[in-house]
This record gives C-alpha cells, sequence and structure tokens, in this order.
C-alpha cells in the first residue's frame, strides 16, 4: 500500500504572496524585513521532503491498520536521528 503522491510541482517559496494576508503585524522598517526574507529565502529547508514522503507513508499504513502507532514512533525516531 503506498501513500498518496505529494504534489510539489505548483509550490514555490514565494507562494504565501498569492494569499491575502490577515491579522499580520506592521513591520516599522521594511528595509529589515526584506533583508530578512532574503536571509530565510537562502536558508535550507527544515524538513527534508523525503521526510514528508516517508512520515506520510507511515500515516497511510497506520491509518489503513497495516502498521501501528508505536512502531511508526519507532520509525519516525530512526529517521530523526539519521538527519542530526
Amino acid at each position: 500500500m503506498s501513500a498518496a503522491p505529494l504534489i510539489v510541482d505548483s509550490w514555490s517559496p514565494d507562494r504565501w504572496r498569492d494569499y491575502d494576508a490577515l491579522q499580520q503585524p506592521t513591520y516599522a522598517d521594511l528595509a529589515e524585513l526584506a533583508r530578512i526574507e532574503h536571509e530565510l529565502g537562502r536558508a535550507g529547508p527544515v524538513v527534508a521532503i523525503e521526510d514528508c514522503a516517508k512520515l506520510r507513508s507511515l500515516a497511510t499504513h497506520v491509518a489503513h491498520g497495516t502498521a501501528s502507532s508505536c512502531r511508526t514512533a519507532i520509525a519516525l525516531k530512526r529517521l530523526v536521528r539519521t538527519r542530526q
């Protein structure tokens, strides 16, 4: 049994700009905001796409009863250890 495929073709780092910003703070220093956005844009991903795919697969197996949540938790701990 496989997890649903990840749809990443339409995603981009600035995709959030396509949506209305609700309940957002007003930034006094827009130049500083731009600098920080640029810095974050150069940073590596917080989560690797492979890890997301593995988590989705594990969650699918738990949902379908083909894996236990305990076994899944152990697998996730191993995954985290290999990424550190």
